[in-house]
């Protein structure tokens, strides 16, 4: 499989690729992929995640078997005061002004009067996003919670009993990785590089 020449291949790192058969384009979110799969004309058509990507052109894939934009997972930050907890909250929402995400996110603020230490934040977010997610608070510098736990289990903290939310926010997505709508992803598949990241 060849793929099309990236311009800035690191920025495509956690996008997608998808192979036609008779070409291949690079450059998808999840949530296109999941079009063109459930389309009669391409659903026989291989996608891949992009796993890993460089600057200097190496780029490695992975195949996927399936794809389910609907699955969220979440990741809690505890600590022990509401204060401390509050700052994490401003601190995060502060970030993602100055440099967006890359998925949509939740962000909520409350307390779990069954933790050890019962304040908390909670960051929730598509589990397909997970790595591009996780770059992205490396990036800013995020570092709340005295105490971190991530997966599945925590994409809806707030409906288990002894929860309570203060406060939320959803913050929108940087709008390079916005996903076009159905009949837009369908009449560019000629396109071999779907959309062009570029440094801001």
């Amino acid at each position: 499989m060849n793929l099309p020449s990236l311009k800035h291949p690191e920025l495509y790192q956690g996008l997608y690729v998808f192979d036609f058969g008779g070409h291949v384009a690079a450059g998808y979110t999840a949530e296109e992929i999941a079009v063109l799969l459930g389309s009669p004309e391409y659903m026989d058509g291989r996608a891949y995640k992009i796993h890993h990507a460089t600057a200097q052109g190496e780029i490695s894939l992975r195949g996927l078997s399936r794809l389910d934009v609907n699955v969220w997972e979440g990741m809690v930050f505890y600590r022990a005061s509401s204060d401390a907890a509050r700052v994490d909250f401003e601190a995060l929402k502060q970030s993602a002004r100055v440099s967006a995400p890359p998925a949509v996110l939740h962000w909520r603020l409350g307390c779990d009067s069954q933790a050890e230490m019962p304040e908390c934040t909670v960051l929730s977010y598509p589990a397909e996003a997970s790595d591009r997610v996780g770059r992205w608070l490396e990036a800013i510098g995020f570092g709340g919670g005295d105490q971190v736990e991530a997966g599945a289990d925590f994409a809806d903290f707030f409906a288990k009993a002894g929860t309570i939310e203060h406060d939320h926010l959803a913050i929108a997505p940087d709008p390079r990785y916005h996903s076009r709508p159905p009949a837009e992803v369908l009449a560019s598949v000629h396109k071999p590089v779907q959309r062009e990241l570029t440094y801001p």
